[in-house]
Order: C-alpha cells, then structure tokens, then sequence
C-alpha cells in the first residue's frame, strides 16, 4: 500500500484506538440509462440508471485509476436538459409514444402531488 491511498472511513474509539479503512483497488461498473419515473422531472421525461451494468472484470489499482480519469464535473455539467434526456431515451430503443407515456405518468404524479399539498398543512 502506498501513502497516497484515501482513507475512507477512520474512527476513533472511546480507548483511544483508531480504525481505519482503504482501498487499494477499483473495479468500475458500466450502468446503461433507461427511461424514469421520477416527478422531480420538470419538464420532459426522467431517465434513470438501469440495475444492468456491464463489469469491466479489470481491478485497477486506485491511485493510477484517479491519476487518469477526467475531471469532477460540476454540478451544473452534470444536470441533463429534456434535450439530453430524449436523445439518451431515442439511442437507448425508446419511441416517441414510450416518451410521451412517461412523461404524461410524471405529470400525473406531479398533478396528484400539488393536489395533496393542503393536507400537509395539517401535520
């Protein structure tokens, strides 16, 4: 193990001892993007992660993993406009009538949520 590995939880016990753990190794999944149910949508239709990846079956070792990849994005890269969102959906085998159910099902959802807002009052 080397020193510039990242700790990633680290305890101290009520003796004064501590715990640490770390990783050495990664091993990266690939989860294809699939259409979503989330209202939080505001316009469009969510897409989602699918629970099918594909696995790499390659341990790589951390520190050369983190020395290679791309940047953190930031949080403004990382939303997808409806734009995103329906060309992922088209690539992924989605047609328009899929989409539009979806999207009609988040709007159902969001109509059902607004409907039920004044009897959050009472709590």
């Amino acid at each position: 193990m080397t020193n510039h590995q990242r700790s990633i939880l680290k305890k101290t016990l009520s003796l004064g001892h501590t715990r640490e753990v770390s990783f050495d190794r990664i091993s990266v999944r690939l989860y294809a993007m699939e259409l979503g149910d989330n209202p939080a949508c505001t316009i469009g239709a969510p897409v989602q992660l699918s629970w099918h990846f594909e696995d790499d079956n390659d341990n790589k070792d951390l520190d050369e993993y983190e020395a290679a990849r791309r940047p953190r994005r930031s949080l403004r890269q990382l939303i997808l406009n409806y734009y995103r969102r329906k060309d992922i959906l088209k690539q992924a085998g989605y047609s328009d009538k899929e989409i539009r159910a979806a999207e009609k099902r988040v709007s159902r959802i969001q109509w059902q949520r607004r409907k039920s807002m004044p009897l959050w009052s009472r709590f």
